[in-house]
């Protein structure tokens, strides 16, 4: 009987040790973007968005490299800058807080995190509707009628692996 315990002992370390790895505290560094979901009243240009949004969610996290300690804190380092602030991960749900947290200086992202990749899904619809995608970048992107175009969706999911 004695010896039967060192083992259970040993078999629940073995269990700990994978929920560790799908925890997000530790430091993650840019992997990969694909194109997530895309609804526009354009079919047919679905590529063409695709390939714009992963263009741009490559040129915003290309360079990015967080780092969640246990403690909420979170540090963001890019080429530019390094910036500090808290974070929330509850129920699929990512809440970086830059300041204060009543501003609208907060990101939230769809994430999960799963053999020690984080993937953070972000929604850039706001980015193509409107002023942030003007007119001459849609004539530029190809679409077949750009004056026309609506997004009621589109998003991007970036991949960042532990460091």
């Amino acid at each position: 009987m004695a010896l039967s315990l060192p083992l259970i002992f040993s078999a629940c370390s073995n269990d700990d040790d994978e929920k560790v790895n799908n925890s997000i505290v530790g430091t993650w560094k840019f992997k990969d973007v694909v194109a997530g979901e895309i609804q526009t009243n354009s079919p047919a240009d679905r590529d063409k968005i695709a390939k714009w949004v992963t263009d741009r969610a490559r040129n915003s996290f290309g360079n990015r490299i967080y780092t969640f300690a246990a403690n909420g804190a979170l540090q963001l380092k890019d080429s530019e800058e390094t910036d500090t602030g808290t974070y929330t991960f509850e129920d699929g749900t990512l809440m970086l807080v830059w300041g204060n947290p009543v501003d609208d200086d907060n990101d939230v992202y769809k994430g999960t995190v799963e053999n020690d990749i984080l993937v953070i899904e972000d929604d850039f619809t706001k980015y193509c509707n409107g002023l942030e995608l003007e007119l001459d970048e849609l004539i530029n992107l190809g679409l077949g009628n750009p004056t026309d175009f609506e997004a009621t969706k589109v998003t991007a999911r970036m991949s960042f692996s532990r460091q």
